[in-house]
């Protein structure tokens, strides 16, 4: 499978062939994190995954609404 290059031609991973993949991976994997608001969140979309697709999980991370309190 040939591997798709981003705008800073770094090679992109296999798994980031469509959105919302190709953003989520471009934008976010594998940037460092500290907010402890934004890791939490990771945590409980991790846990609640339970065997979905993570595209399923990268098309949920828009509800940020829920961790505001």
């Amino acid at each position: 499978m040939a591997v798709i290059a981003n705008i800073c031609r770094m090679p992109r991973c296999p798994w980031a062939t469509s959105e919302p993949n190709i953003t989520y991976h471009d934008e976010e994997w594998g940037v460092p994190l500290h907010d402890d608001r934004k890791l939490f969140e990771f945590l409980i979309l991790e846990g609640a995954q339970a065997g979905l697709s993570w595209a399923t999980e990268v098309s949920t991370l828009e509800f940020d609404s829920a961790f505001l309190n």
